[in-house]
């Protein structure tokens, strides 16, 4: 007999190590589910603004200005750093420098040329640059892209002016139809 009290004493041992694991797991867990709850409450500073985004310190322009000289000298001793270009993509678009932009924009297309993203970030500044200035068109030669002037060819103003030129061209011959 007293084996079997040897028995039901492990077995209460055990079950009491259960008990124990199971407390601390589930105290963990919602520990963890509960801390950005408590975080918020404790640290409520950060609230939305009126867009629902939560207010950034804006950078004054004359450090955005220093910040675009540094990274400029960085870019002379290495040209093709990807992070000084980025984020002097970045300041620039804080400065509102949409023409500066594009050059940086295009060593890093040439870098990353797999980059869908900059490519898509390269047109979205084109079309702001037209839209914002149009008489900046930028066009580069082999992008399939053609000027106001190469697309259209010049057409009279007038009749009289059409009947005109149409008295220089040669008359062209007239074709039987088939019958």
């Amino acid at each position: 007999m007293p084996s079997s009290s040897k028995k039901s004493n492990a077995k209460g041992k055990g079950k009491f190590w259960q008990k124990v694991i199971l407390f601390i797991g589930g105290g963990a867990f919602l520990g963890t589910a509960m801390l950005p709850i408590i975080g918020s409450l404790l640290g409520g500073n950060s609230t939305p603004s009126e867009d629902g985004t939560t207010s950034q310190t804006e950078i004054p322009a004359a450090e955005l200005q220093a910040l675009e000289e540094n990274l400029l000298v960085v870019l002379e001793r290495e040209p093709n750093n990807p992070n000084a270009l980025q984020n002097l993509i970045r300041v620039r678009l804080e400065l509102g420098d949409l023409q500066g932009v594009i050059d940086p924009l295009d060593k890093l297309i040439t870098l990353f040329p797999e980059d869908q993203v900059l490519k898509d970030l390269k047109v979205q500044i084109e079309e702001n640059i037209v839209r914002t200035n149009p008489t900046v068109v930028p066009v580069e030669e082999g992008d399939g892209l053609t000027t106001e002037s190469e697309a259209m060819p010049e057409t009279p103003e007038t009749p009289d002016e059409a009947e005109s030129e149409a008295e220089g061209m040669p008359e062209t011959p007239e074709t039987p139809a088939d019958e």
